[in-house]
């Protein structure tokens, strides 16, 4: 029948919980203590044992093995009803323990033990001596020494709790200060990404600058910015995680997105593509988790922005999701800002049927053509030595949009800066030229940049800075009238053991190549054009990137910085060198 347990055993089983000892491995410091008991009263065993509700628990033996027995009949549980040391001289004269528990079953006759007081009174086991032989008994003086190593015992029980608990308190600290780091982290990269849109960036530009900060917060390997409805290609402004080896002559497929179709209202976010139906594509090419979120501007237009995260299945934190989400929402606030931009300058147009935009109207036509997969031409022009009136600026804005199929966008930049957007190709742009330079544009300079999407550049960003730096050379170079088309600039620059491939973004140095960003590759390619020249930094801004804006100067130094460490990989010596007040130059790269 079961008897409950009174109270103060309650309390003791309680104070006996709190030393965490029961049922652990041996330690060196209590075997020492059982060693030196069985030492100094001559006996072949001796045992620290503590007392739970249902067993007796060996912390430390001498010259037996560590176990547990039951309670019953055992003579340590006798032992700690009272605070002295309890002797059994003869177990076999004990009527107690003559023909019943652990003496009788082991053959035991001697019993000393001296309990294991706590500092607030409780008695959680004994220290116990043990021979196959009856004995006398202990005098006065023997009896005192087993309680002392009884409280040597105790000591080492304090100590350990005390070492458990700082232990303890040491791993709660640094988990707290693990969250509080990770929370800082957390508010730093939200601050970041809010902060980027107080910059007149354009989409491509958000992309790169937010896509680390996420990756470094999320560990995502690309982010992405589809058209509603559309496959996901990779020809889509995305920022994917620089890759520093490939198997092949290409990046790992996981850095292009598969053809998958999304359409949907609210974000989904997949932790485990496995047990998604439609990924294994992406599982095949080593993403685990992936990030759907719709976005609608306000004058409708609808797009999804992807994540992708490789490695294996990953649960998206709450954390994780509002820095995604932050993203997004600035993608959204930046294509409807841009969206706003280029209703206003055609609203302010005072002859709605010329269409003559701005700045920002050749960039939401650029990237319209972008997000749509759209073969584009983007033509720069720079007028000089012809009378500037507006009439005349009409007349040629007229002219340039006149085309096969009027597919074309023109934009005046400044006073005397001019670019127009075509689907058609701009193949009569030699006609047109000449027809007005025989006629309104008769005495006149016309300087003209050219590059093509896809086949120039990848990206509205990159599209726009060639047509810059391809116009910018011209006129460097003092070139007069221009009566056809720019040549190219080549897709691969050399220099010494170096090799840029502007198409893929790769460099190579021997049998090693890293990836760059599309500002770095950028920077890098006006560097290679002109080595040992030195360039300060918004000029090399202007001839990378195609415009000058009041943060350029960081910006610079911080895509140069990141050049550097690439390099780095490749070729032993630091090849961008920073000439102090000046700016920035690449010297010799001759083979390592």
């Amino acid at each position: 029948m079961y008897e409950p347990l009174s109270d103060n055993e309650l309390r003791r089983i309680e104070v006996l919980a709190r030393y965490a000892v029961v049922d652990t491995l041996p330690e060196p410091a209590f075997d020492r203590l059982t060693t030196l008991a069985a030492r100094l009263f001559s006996v072949p065993y001796a045992m620290i044992n503590l007392i739970d509700e249902q067993q007796i628990w060996a912390k430390a033996c001498f010259g037996t093995k560590t176990g547990s027995l039951t309670r019953e009949h055992a003579p340590c549980v006798r032992t700690i009803e009272s605070t002295q040391v309890m002797v059994v001289p003869d177990a076999r004269q004990n009527h107690r323990f003559a023909s019943h528990g652990v003496m009788a079953e082991h053959g035991l006759r001697f019993y000393a033990g001296a309990p294991l007081v706590t500092h607030d009174g409780y008695s959680i086991g004994t220290l116990c001596l043990l021979d196959e032989q009856p004995r006398t008994g202990l005098s006065d003086e023997e009896s005192s020494t087993l309680q002392d190593l009884a409280a040597l015992v105790m000591d080492e029980l304090e100590l350990r709790l005390a070492q458990l608990t700082l232990a303890r308190d040491a791993k709660a600290k640094s988990q707290m200060l693990t969250r509080m780091t990770g929370a800082a982290d957390h508010a730093q990269h939200l601050a970041a990404v809010t902060q980027l849109l107080a910059y007149d960036l354009t989409v491509d530009a958000y992309l790169q600058a937010t896509g680390p900060l996420v990756a470094q917060a999320t560990n995502i390997c690309s982010v992405t910015l589809h058209a509603r409805g559309e496959s996901m290609r990779a020809e889509a402004p995305s920022w994917t995680v620089p890759v520093q080896a490939f198997a092949g002559e290409h990046p790992p497929a996981w850095t292009r997105l598969p053809n998958v179709t999304l359409d949907m209202d609210f974000p989904v976010f997949l932790e485990n593509l496995r047990t998604a139906p439609g990924f294994s594509d992406w599982i095949r090419d080593g993403v685990g988790s992936a990030a759907f979120l719709p976005l609608t501007t306000v004058e409708g237009a609808r797009h999804v922005v992807s994540y992708a995260r490789g490695g294996e299945a990953v649960v998206w934190s709450p954390e994780d999701r509002q820095l995604l989400t932050a993203v997004a929402q600035g993608l959204n606030i930046l294509l409807s800002r841009w969206e706003h931009i280029a209703r206003r300058d055609m609203a302010r147009n005072d002859k709605p049927d010329v269409h003559l935009g701005t700045q920002a109207t050749l960039y939401s036509a650029v990237h319209h053509a972008h997000l749509n997969s759209l073969e584009l031409t983007l033509v720069r022009l720079s007028v000089r030595g012809a009378p500037l009136d507006s009439e005349w600026a009409r007349w040629l804005t007229l002219m340039l949009q006149t085309g096969p199929g009027e597919h074309r966008t023109a934009c005046r930049l400044g006073d005397r800066e001019y670019a127009v957007i075509s689907t058609d190709g701009m193949h009569d742009l030699q006609a047109v030229l000449q027809q007005g330079l025989s006629g309104g544009l008769k005495g006149a300079q016309v300087q003209v940049g050219i590059a093509r999407m896809p086949e120039d550049a990848t990206d509205a960003d990159a599209l726009m800075a060639l047509a810059e730096a391809r116009l910018a050379r011209l006129e460097s170079a003092g070139l007069g009238n221009t009566s056809k088309e720019e040549p190219r600039a080549p897709e691969v620059l050399s220099h010494g053991s170096l090799t840029l491939d502007c198409r893929e973004r790769v460099v190579r140095g021997g049998h090693e190549f890293v990836k760059l960003s599309k500002q770095e590759c950028a920077l890098l390619a006006v560097l290679m054009q002109h080595p040992h020249q030195v360039f300060s930094r918004e000029r090399l801004a202007a001839a990378a990137w195609g415009e000058v804006r009041l943060e350029s100067d960081p910006l610079v130094n911080v895509h140069i910085s990141n050049l550097r460490r690439k390099l780095l990989r490749l070729h032993p010596d630091p090849l961008v060198h920073t000439v102090r007040g000046q700016g920035y130059s690449l010297q010799g790269a001759a083979e390592a």
